[in-house]
């Protein structure tokens, strides 16, 4: 019996294309999905930390009508801590607004910049109607933007 070297030589070559082959096409997918997963969380992160924005600015309008139900003010401290949390909230979503078509549906970024526009012209009849159409427009925006982030992260 001969050893038949082109058989051994064909054999190894078709292995190797195989198995680079193969390689080529794991590395690929496996590297396609790793960017879908990166994409996925910063969208994920991003809606969170509008969310958590539009939470924190919700707090002023929201304590000043708890307070306006007890027939009180708000004590200055925390009217100025409230304030301060709700400019640090704006900032975050116009900030959200200006960076968010990076990661956001152009649904979500249509929402908030909606809801920007609308922040700045409510049209109220004293402070405690001003209060109360804030605090409408914050929870409706709320809504919105939970409902688009849940349909936008399960594609």
């Amino acid at each position: 019996m001969t050893f038949d070297w082109t058989q051994s030589i064909s054999n190894i070559v078709i292995g190797l294309i195989s198995g680079g082959l193969s390689t080529w096409i794991t590395y690929r997918l496996a590297f396609r999905r790793f960017r879908a997963e990166k994409s996925w969380e910063r969208r994920a992160d991003a809606y969170s930390r509008i969310i958590e924005a539009l939470h924190n600015l919700q707090k002023y309008p929201d304590t000043h009508i708890n307070y306006m139900w007890k027939h009180s003010e708000v004590p200055t401290e925390k009217d100025e801590a409230l304030r301060k949390a709700a400019e640090t909230a704006t900032d975050e979503i116009l900030r959200a607004v200006d960076v968010g078509m990076l990661f956001l549906s152009s649904a979500a970024v249509d929402r908030l910049k909606c809801f920007v526009r609308e922040n700045e012209n409510i049209n109220a009849e004293g402070y405690d109607d001003y209060v109360m159409k804030h605090y409408e427009l914050i929870k409706t925006c709320l809504n919105d933007l939970a409902q688009l982030a849940r349909e936008d992260l399960a594609r």
